[in-house]
């Protein structure tokens, strides 16, 4: 998962005072303007949007908008959010924007880069202050079994760590019909911890990652950013978690060299 401020989100953007000097009226006005209010001429209405408009302001922009210098609004480009993880991180920064008094706006990039520049790009149109970039590893069962398929023929493989629980079930297959038993012959650990890991034959060790809190992670970050106005590479650890099932074997016994140890003084000729 990546963050990143909008470029100009940051920096205070148009006040209010700015916005009024440029069109010649006072403050009140420009509230008045961007509040809708009826009692505001056509043509100071015009001056007031088009100083807006001349500031480089690019958004539809609030009264809270000006007074604040930056948008309430925190954008996500979720790529495959029908996986596990990337749906489970989505879900955990909904209320946690609320939480932070913060509007979210989900972009579905796809697996194409003009399809992931265009979900960037609308969302920096929407007013996004800052974006969440969800890019998860997406292997599914069918990549895992003709990966297994090739693992199981190699005679030294005793361990696979899978990139997540769909890919470890689709080696898992092809290791069973190489003959190949798991664990018994090779142990297999997942990543993700999907509900189902439990349920396979035989149930999947795996480790467990606690998405929804990368997910508020990934906002903490943002918003120091936010507030302060300067990019960082500081970054929070979440602490994954290994869920022992039944598909790691018993370790194989150390193997020792065929050099006796000294048991006693060492014997010299004379």
């Amino acid at each position: 998962m990546t963050i990143g401020q909008v470029d100009g989100a940051a920096e205070r953007g148009p006040a209010i005072a700015d916005v009024a000097a440029r069109a010649g009226v006072s403050h009140q006005t420009v509230s008045r303007v961007l509040n809708g209010h009826p009692n505001v001429a056509a043509a100071t209405k015009n001056r007031v949007l088009t100083a807006i408009a001349e500031l480089g302001d690019r958004r539809n922009l609030s009264a809270r908008v000006l007074a604040t210098g930056r948008s309430n609004v925190v954008g996500v480009v979720a790529q495959n959010t029908t996986l596990f993880g990337p749906s489970s991180m989505v879900e955990a920064l909904g209320p946690a924007a609320v939480a932070a008094d913060l509007s979210l706006t989900v972009g579905h990039g796809g697996d194409e880069t003009a399809s992931f520049q265009r979900s960037v790009e609308r969302l920096i149109e929407q007013g996004a202050a800052g974006l969440v970039f969800i890019a998860p590893v997406d292997t599914a069962a069918a990549a895992g079994y003709a990966a297994g398929r090739v693992l199981a023929q190699i005679p030294g493989c005793g361990a696979v760590f899978a990139a997540n629980d769909h890919t470890a079930l689709g080696i898992m297959r092809a290791m069973a019909e190489r003959g190949r038993s798991v664990p018994g012959d090779v142990s297999l650990v997942g990543f993700d911890d999907v509900p189902e890991s439990g349920f396979f034959t035989p149930p999947l060790t795996t480790v467990r990652q606690e998405f929804g809190e990368v997910g508020r992670a990934a906002l903490r970050l943002l918003l120091d950013q936010l507030t302060s106005g300067e990019r960082s590479t500081d970054s929070i650890l979440v602490e994954p978690i290994l869920v022992p099932r039944q598909t790691v074997g018993a370790a194989a016994p150390t193997l020792h060299s065929g050099r006796p140890h000294a048991t006693g003084q060492e014997h010299r000729d004379g």
